[in-house]
This record gives structure tokens, sequence and C-alpha cells, in this order.
């Protein structure tokens, strides 16, 4: 049965009851009215679960998992503002929806090439395009380390004549003239 039919019937019981019939009649209707304004005060509901549960309140350590995120970025977000959070006494909560929002705003389509390519080029000035596509082209291979300074290999020691591992003058002299 559709609202009109229903408001069409409540018509017709209005018009067709009995005198002593009516102010029963008047509490039934006094009724379904309290229970639409409650209906009509309930909080929105985001579409979760069923229609009588209230929308998921989500814990920042949730909505960092969720983003997959660390804590700490999903707090700083909180603590700029620029995800809205519900406060419960010293708890902060995210509503699903504002996450779901959040996540919406900051949806890129693509990256922005034109800006990547023109940063690399502030800091690549002597570069030309063979050398970028080469670089491309070796972004994926595993690199050795540099050699770096020899001084990790020196022996080891704390450093006064004598102790183990101590190189004295005249040692160092003769390993010296070894060498040369």
């Amino acid at each position: 049965m559709t609202t009109p039919d229903v408001l069409a019937a409540l018509a017709e019981a209005i018009r067709s009851a009995p005198v002593d019939e009516l102010p029963r009649l008047a509490g039934i209707l006094a009724e379904a009215q309290a229970r639409l304004a409650l209906r009509l005060a309930a909080p929105t509901f985001s579409g979760i679960g069923r229609p009588e549960e209230p929308e998921r309140l989500l814990t920042l350590p949730e909505v960092a998992e969720i983003l997959g995120v660390p804590e700490d970025r999903a707090y700083d977000l909180a603590r700029r503002r620029e995800l809205p959070v519900v406060t419960i006494g010293r708890y902060k909560r995210v509503r699903a929806s504002a996450l779901r929002a959040y996540v919406g705003e900051n949806e890129q389509k693509a990256l922005d090439e034109r800006l990547s390519v023109s940063l690399s080029s502030l800091h690549d000035r002597g570069r030309g395009k063979a050398d970028q596509e080469a670089a491309r082209a070796d972004a994926g291979r595993v690199r050795k380390a540099g050699r770096g300074s020899q001084r990790h290999r020196q022996p080891v020691g704390d450093g006064r004549a004598g102790a183990p591992g101590h190189v004295g003058e005249a040692t160092a002299a003769a390993r010296r003239a070894e060498e040369g």
C-alpha cells in the first residue's frame, strides 16, 4: 500500500467512524504523529548495515589501517582538521562517511606528469633525453656499494702504545718501507 492509499483510507476512516470512536482514533493518530516526529529527528545513517544501526565510528588507528599510513599520520590529519573527528570526552572518532569523503577528495586519477617533469628538469639541467631514458632503464638494477673510505679496516685498539692492536711508530715505518 502506497502513502497516498494510506492517507485516503485514513480520511475515509475518519469520515465513516461513529462519533464515540473518534477519541480513540485521535489517540491512534497522535501516536502515529509522535512516531513520525521521532523518525524525522533521528540521525541520518550511512546505509551501512541495517537501517536502525547508527553509522560506524572509527578509531584513528583503524583509520590509519584503512588508509595504509602510520598512526601518527592519521592523528596528524585529525589535528590539522583535514579529517573531521567526533569528540566523545577524550576519545576521537571518525565517521566512516567522513573517511570516504576524505579519500574521494584526495583521490587522483593519474600522477601530474607535467609537474614531475618540470621538477626533475630543474634538478637535472645537464641531462639530455637519452640520459633520462637510460636512467629509467637503469632504475630497477641492483647497484653495488661505493668503495668509500677504508678507515674502517684499520687495527682496533685503544690508541695507547703497547695496547693490543696498537701500531707503534716503528711498526708503521717498517710497513711503509715494505710497501714502498
